[in-house]
Order: structure tokens, then C-alpha cells, then sequence
């Protein structure tokens, strides 16, 4: 058994520099990171692929729908505050 103590805040840190690397566009780089851990890897290829699905449907919606691209600028013009 280990001797080392993992506390959930190192875990919780951990993942939200991965999320924080694809939603940057920066995948390679957190997979050249991981590259010793083939089922992180995987992971974080799944990550980046739904992101892109995600941004595609977005802006299919955007083209389409009036209300929505209205809404989506809002948020998006809050967010940027």
C-alpha cells in the first residue's frame, strides 16, 4: 500500500488543467505530458474530439436560429466581462 496521502484538492487541480488544455486548443501539449499513460491519453483525445462536435453544433445553431445566436452573444458578451 502507499505512503503517499492524495488529497482531493491535487486531483481536482489536476483535472482542471486538463480541461483548461483542450478548451485552449493546447491537446498536444497535455498529451506529450501524459505520454507514459496511454488510457489519459485516450481520454483526453475524447475530450478534444467532443469539443470540436460541441463547437460545430454551436455554430450550426448560430447559422440557424435567430433566438439562439442572440442568446449565445449575451452569454458569450458576459462571459468576456
Amino acid at each position: 500500500m502507499s505512503k503517499y496521502v492524495i488529497k482531493e484538492g491535487v486531483i481536482s487541480k489536476f483535472l482542471v488543467s486538463i480541461f483548461d488544455a483542450v478548451a485552449r486548443g493546447k491537446t498536444d501539449r497535455a498529451l506529450r505530458a501524459l505520454q507514459h499513460d496511454p488510457e489519459l491519453q485516450k481520454v483526453i483525445k475524447e475530450l478534444d474530439r467532443l469539443k470540436r462536435e460541441i463547437e460545430k453544433k454551436v455554430a450550426s445553431e448560430k447559422a440557424q436560429d435567430p433566438v439562439f445566436k442572440r442568446a449565445y452573444d449575451t452569454f458569450d458578451k458576459t462571459l468576456k466581462r
